[in-house]
C-alpha cells in the first residue's frame, strides 16, 4: 500500500526539463558503476580519506553511489564522481576535483559535470526525497546535503542546487512551495546570501546561515550532533 507521501510524488507534475537519452544514461550509469567500484581500490584511497575526514560514512557514501575517477576521460578529471538520479534517471555526472589537483591550477573549477540533455543545472540534487509534510533544505553542493541526510535526515529532507545560480527553475520552485518550512542554507558567504534571494521570496522559505561556511564543515569540524542542532 502506497503511503499518502509516496502517492504524491507519483503524482507530481513532468519536471518540464528534458531528460537525457537512454543511450547516454547507459554509458554515463557504466562510467558510474566503474567509479564507484574504484573509489575502494588502493589507488582512490586518499579520495576514500577525503571523504571520509569531511565526516561522510561508508553507509552514505554506498547509498549516494559516490565513486572515484581514476583517469581523466570524456571531458571529466581525476577525482570524485556524484551522480543525480532523478524520477530513475540518470541527469547529470559531477566530478569534484582534489585539494591537490586544484592547488596545482588555482583557476581550474572546482567541479565539472555533464548532463546528456539541455543543462545539468537545471536539476535539483535529491528532488525525488522532497515531500510536502517535511521540512526541507535547500544547499549549494551535494556533499552538504548529504551531510544533513547523514545527521538529521530523520528531520528534514536535503536537497542541493549544485551551485548558486542553478535549479532555477520554476518546478522546483513550486516543489520548494509545497513543502512545510524550507530553509535556505547556501553557505555562509556573500554569494551565498545573494544567491539565496532568488528563494527566499517565497512563503514558506527563510535564510538559514551555516554556522560555518557550509552543512559539510560543519558536520566535519562540530560533528553530527552540532548539524542536528542548527
Amino acid at each position: 500500500r502506497q503511503t499518502p507521501s509516496a502517492a504524491r510524488r507519483l503524482r507530481a507534475p513532468d519536471t518540464g526539463i528534458p531528460t537525457p537519452p537512454q543511450e547516454w544514461q547507459d554509458l554515463a550509469r557504466a562510467f558510474v558503476d566503474d567509479c564507484s567500484t574504484a573509489l575502494w581500490t588502493p589507488r582512490a584511497r586518499p579520495a576514500l580519506a577525503w571523504l571520509k575526514a569531511r565526516g561522510l560514512t561508508d553507509d552514505t557514501i554506498e547509498r549516494a553511489a559516490l565513486g572515484f575517477n581514476p583517469e581523466s576521460r570524456d571531458g571529466l578529471p581525476v577525482g570524485v564522481v556524484i551522480p543525480w538520479r532523478v524520477r530513475g534517471h540518470l541527469v547529470a555526472v559531477k566530478v569534484r576535483q582534489s585539494d591537490a589537483a586544484l592547488a596545482r591550477d588555482p583557476k581550474a573549477p572546482k567541479y565539472k559535470h555533464r548532463g546528456g540533455a539541455g543543462s545539468p543545472n537545471d536539476w535539483l540534487y535529491n528532488a525525488d526525497a522532497l515531500d510536502a509534510e517535511r521540512a526541507a533544505v535547500l544547499v549549494e553542493s551535494e556533499l552538504d546535503a548529504l551531510a544533513i541526510e547523514q545527521a538529521a535526515g530523520d528531520l528534514v529532507v536535503a536537497v542541493a542546487t549544485g551551485g548558486t545560480g542553478n535549479a532555477r527553475h520554476v518546478h522546483w520552485r513550486a516543489r520548494l512551495a509545497l513543502a512545510e518550512v524550507a530553509l535556505q542554507s547556501f553557505d555562509a558567504d556573500d554569494a551565498g546570501d545573494k544567491g539565496a534571494a532568488f528563494w527566499c521570496d517565497l512563503p514558506n522559505v527563510a535564510r538559514w546561515r551555516p554556522e560555518r561556511k557550509d552543512p559539510g564543515d560543519m558536520l566535519r569540524d562540530d560533528g553530527a550532533l552540532a548539524v542536528r542542532r542548527w
